[in-house]
């Protein structure tokens, strides 16, 4: 074994870098070697064990993160490393859509909207609904509608029922303030933007490649 791929590992970050057949968990605090773990680690699969570069998932959560994994990666294993699936969870989201996302019924070219995108996409829906806009901005809609997916009241099927001023009952449902659900509009928020502009947000995108990773073998895309 080159002993570039051991230097500078104390005896833990050695077991793991190492280990065998199966998953290895590394729980560690700030500033205790765990990017050098992860890239020692990839470096250690990669000329040790003969694991494909393009077998290899490396996740982190920065730009920055990511740019650092990858320059000590390349470091150990070359310049193969700039074609490796190292990046961050957005990143790596958007490129597994950009290839299969037509599995999931999205055109490669989808846009990525911010939040002023998203907020003008949405008057654009309550003006094909005849909603009128005084009585549900386009701010507060899309705020319910993107409060409704957090909480999970919402996949991308289940109407989201907003009442006048969009804020949630009690029991954190929206709609039900003033006046009956029955009264209120229903808007099935994510089906519909989706429906009027191949457009992602930022929040959906790790979450729709998640959900449907099994279903449509979305992570085999890393390896194909």
């Amino acid at each position: 074994m080159s002993a570039e791929l051991l230097d500078g590992l104390n005896s833990a970050q050695h077991d793991a870098v190492t280990h065998g057949e199966g998953p290895v968990l590394v729980i560690a605090g700030a500033g205790s070697g765990k990017t050098r773990v992860l890239t020692h680690r990839i470096g250690y699969l990669i000329r040790e064990r003969d694991i494909s570069p393009f077998e290899i998932l490396a996740i982190t959560f920065t730009n920055k993160a990511a740019d650092e994994m990858k320059h000590r990666v390349a470091a150990l294993v070359g310049s193969v490393a700039h074609k490796m699936w190292v990046s961050t969870f957005h990143s790596a989201c958007v490129r597994i859509l950009r290839r299969d996302g037509s599995r999931l019924g999205f055109p490669s070219s989808f846009t990525i909207y911010d939040q002023a995108d998203a907020v003008r996409l949405v008057g654009y829906v309550l003006r094909d609904l005849n909603i009128d806009p005084k009585k549900f901005p386009p701010r507060t809609v899309h705020a319910a509608i993107s409060a409704a997916k957090l909480q999970a009241k919402i996949g991308r099927t289940m109407p989201v029922i907003i009442d006048e001023v969009g804020e949630p009952d009690e029991d954190g449902d929206i709609g039900a303030t003033g006046r009956s659900q029955a009264d209120a509009p229903e808007i099935d928020g994510a089906v519909h933007l989706r429906e009027v502009s191949a457009t992602l947000q930022p929040g959906d995108i790790v979450q729709v490649t998640i959900e449907d990773a099994d279903e449509h073998d979305l992570f085999g895309a890393v390896t194909g």
